[in-house]
């Protein structure tokens, strides 16, 4: 069976319908303007899923009349096989030019709608509906984006730490109060002022938590009688600044069962030079349901309009159509930034502020999106 997909901005409807309906040859209809589209497409399948034959043919983005004659000839080259045309992408011409064509001919034509999880398949004058059996994950959809994950948090850590992670939450809402507060702050002020790791010395002791300097590069951090294996200073050092909320952040998610992927801590690289000067490449947590990905900033210190741009800046980019934000703050905002969240409301990004109910806040905007998703 031959699947002919037209190409747009989107890749995510064309890649469901090639791993669902598994064609023998694949053809990746673009513009001029979508080549590099497609050929980054091509790649992806041929070395990632090992599709061994797939096309790439160009037509006219808007000319209905050249559209039109690109599908017959197409059509005339595969009028011996089984075809199914995903008319989902490419321009609105391309799509109406494409399935004047082949709905002329008696070929399957296919729509996918990621948000009722589907495909609709006109056939022999039905219309079929065709639920989705499968998901993909977050390394999937930033490949879509030609952009490669380096690194990401250990998710074996992460399982590890969450009862320190609870207590580390606990302890913080206390503020000044905190038993280990002098901890959080110095952790702070040494990777603000970006002082050499050798400065952060934590040592502190009381019942059932320590934390002892075994080198300029070394500490010990025990809890409940539990000593942790990672003793690197950078490791702890973020932790304490800010990375434990973007870990608990990501239990909350993960926990809930409701995405198909959730990390923590992404480190990202993009394998083009087309990346926007001064984007993010770091993302706290992200996590996707039904092909579309949610962004999560996570903060521990005060709001700024750099990080709403910054939010919003990384679901322009790496996520496709549709993709959404939270902005999950451990305080509330100050009355005098309310044009904050104005401008949150304009990017369409949702605000949680704690700390008091902020994992059931944070479970019923995620349920939200997922409805939305």
């Amino acid at each position: 069976m031959t699947l002919i997909c037209l190409v747009s901005g989107q890749l995510a409807p064309n890649l469901l319908s090639v791993l669902h309906f598994k064609p023998d040859e694949v053809v990746l209809v673009c513009t001029s303007d979508s080549r590099d589209l497609a050929k980054r497409f091509e790649k992806l399948l041929s070395t990632k899923y090992q599709f061994e034959s797939v096309h790439i043919s160009e037509t006219n983005p808007f000319h209905l009349s050249e559209i039109q004659e690109s599908a017959v000839k197409l059509a005339e080259q595969f009028k011996a096989k089984k075809v199914i045309l995903n008319y989902t992408g490419g321009t609105k011409p391309m799509s109406v030019g494409f399935v004047n064509v082949f709905s002329k001919l008696g070929t399957d034509l296919l729509y996918t709608d990621s948000q009722q999880e589907c495909f609709w398949l006109s056939k022999n004058n039905e219309v079929l509906e065709i639920p989705f059996d499968f998901r993909f994950n977050l390394q999937t959809m930033f490949e879509l984006k030609d952009v490669v994950i380096k690194s990401q948090a250990d998710v074996r850590v992460l399982e590890n730490m969450k009862s320190f992670t609870d207590f580390i939450f606990q302890e913080k809402k206390k503020e000044k109060e905190s038993l280990i507060y002098e901890v959080f702050d110095n952790a702070v002020k040494v990777r603000i002022n970006r002082k050499n790791l050798a400065t952060w010395n934590p040592d502190l002791q009381f019942s059932g938590f320590e934390i002892k300097t075994i080198s300029d590069q070394k500490i010990s951090v025990t809890w409940n009688e539990e000593t942790f294996i990672q003793k690197k200073k950078n490791f702890w050092l973020e932790y304490f600044s800010g990375g434990w909320f973007e870990q608990w952040c990501y239990m909350v998610l993960n926990v809930s069962g409701d995405f198909d992927d959730v990390q923590c801590n992404i480190k990202i690289r993009p394998n083009t030079n087309s990346h926007p000067k001064g984007l993010k490449n770091e993302i706290d947590v992200a996590a996707i349901s039904n092909g579309r990905p949610l962004f999560v900033e996570c903060k521990t210190g005060n709001i700024d309009q750099k990080s709403i741009t910054n939010l919003k800046a990384v679901m322009d980019y790496y996520g496709p159509k549709y993709s959404q934000g939270i902005l999950i703050s451990l305080w509330p905002l100050r009355r005098n930034q309310e044009v904050l969240r104005e401008k949150l409301s304009d990017y369409n990004i949702s605000l949680i502020e704690g700390p008091d109910m902020l994992e059931e806040k944070l479970i019923e905007i995620s349920n939200e999106i997922i409805l939305k998703l």
